[in-house]
């Protein structure tokens, strides 16, 4: 078929023999970039499919946030309105606690009595009014 030339311990192929072994090895090269490009896609498409999970959860990541930001938010306000809220009953208190004082001492420079007899005299005419008959006249001066 093909002659292979020996010349002083080199051997020279002819131009087929040697178009014959580049086929030969342009096939078998043809062959690995395939083999190479469908593990390439194989490999693309596996990156795509995670870069594809990875979106959603940042997208999902995201929808937290916003909903944690929207609860702090929420929380930060109903806070302020507990302090104002505290605050109002706090000073509810004080300004109650000053009048009762008041009450007791002005009740107290008024007739010299103490607040015990103060309120005993007061049941008094209390039971006073509920037990005994009265005219209509006297029932509404003492409303």
């Amino acid at each position: 078929m093909f002659e292979i030339f020996k010349h002083e311990g080199l051997v020279i192929e002819t131009p087929e023999q040697k178009i014959t072994q580049l086929s030969r090895e342009l096939s078998a090269l043809r062959a690995e970039r395939d083999r190479f490009n469908e593990e390439a896609k194989t490999w693309a498409e596996k990156r795509d499919k995670l870069h594809e999970e990875i979106k959603k959860i940042l997208l999902e990541a995201r929808g937290f946030r916003d909903k944690r930001d929207e609860l702090n938010n929420e929380i930060k306000f109903l806070k302020t309105i507990r302090d104002e809220r505290l605050k109002k009953r706090s000073e509810t208190f004080e300004l109650l606690k000053s009048q009762r004082q008041k009450i007791r001492d002005i009740l107290a420079t008024m007739t010299g009595r103490s607040l015990k007899s103060l309120e005993e005299e007061i049941a008094r005419i209390d039971w006073k009014i509920q037990t005994e008959p009265h005219s209509l006249e006297e029932e509404k001066k003492k409303v």
